[in-house]
């Protein structure tokens, strides 16, 4: 396949509107949400990260729903790359969802050696 980069390399404002070609962009409903949210937690599930404090899990599932939105991220550019070098192909099936274990612990970990303090100035930086 000749593939032509001019074509296929978004403006900023294209790349910034790709969000409304995901299956789940704004004004969805929140059972798409919901499962979306299934995935992250299997995901995490799977990993088996362990932390000890309760702000610290909902860190790890807000870490989970952002590796999410770049899988979808890329799927959705994907399809923008594919409709405009073959417009004829199938609607790809999303990607499954998967975390990879050493990052994933590695992150609990980092959280895990944080003080209460530092963990508080986190979670409200993030508004958690």
């Amino acid at each position: 396949m000749n593939v032509n980069l001019e074509t296929i390399l978004l403006e900023n404002e294209e790349l910034k509107f790709l969000s409304e070609y995901t299956p789940y962009a704004e004004g969805g409903i929140l059972s798409e949400f919901e499962e979306e949210g299934k995935r992250v937690a299997k995901a995490l599930a799977q990993v088996n990260t362990q932390v000890a404090d309760k702000r610290a899990k909902r860190l790890l599932l807000l870490r989970g729903f952002y590796f999410l939105g770049v899988l979808r991220g890329a799927e959705a550019y994907r399809t923008v790359v594919l409709d405009e070098v073959k417009p004829e192909h199938p609607d790809a099936d999303p990607l499954p969802f998967e975390l990879d274990e050493v990052c994933a612990q590695l992150f609990a970990d980092g959280l895990n050696q944080l003080s209460r303090g530092e963990l508080d100035k986190l979670c409200a930086a993030l508004g958690v």
